[in-house]
């Protein structure tokens, strides 16, 4: 029997279980859970059939920052939950690969259609290189 992508991702600790409940950072009020539950984890696979160029996991490329706002404006997005477009959008500029992809030399912000529109700002690029060794010590302590 082939294991769903969700379970595949739950199994591993990126995918949350109805149970899990998602993180709250003080200074943004927004969820910033690396887990998504399957609820929200289906919702990340709508947002990336309809926009592919914005939501590629192995590929990211830096969003705007009003990216939620025109999502919701979406015909098909009306209706989604902010809470959970928030943690969806928490999943993907938290990891890693997202971070890589804001600290490149001349990486510049990508609307919804995935052309690419102004450059990231200094002061991201630079909070993008601390969330990197911000994660990189938080991976080094879950391993000891």
């Amino acid at each position: 029997m082939s294991m769903s992508l969700y379970d595949a991702l739950v199994a591993v600790g990126l995918a949350r279980t109805n149970d899990d409940q998602p993180t709250l950072d003080s200074a943004s009020e927004q969820p910033q859970s690396k887990k998504l539950s399957a609820d929200d984890f289906a919702l990340l696979q709508r947002l990336a059939d309809t926009f592919p160029a914005c939501f590629n996991l192995r590929r990211p490329v830096p969003l705007m920052p009003d990216l939620d706002m025109m999502i919701r404006q979406h015909l098909d997005f009306r209706l989604v939950s902010v809470t959970s477009l928030d943690n969806v959008l928490a999943f993907v500029t938290g990891r890693r690969p997202y971070c890589l992809a804001l600290t490149r030399k001349g990486a510049r912000r990508h609307a919804l259609d995935g052309t690419p529109r102004e450059p990231v700002e200094p002061e991201v690029r630079q909070a993008a290189s601390a969330a990197l060794v911000q994660l990189k010590t938080k991976r080094k302590t879950a391993k000891a």
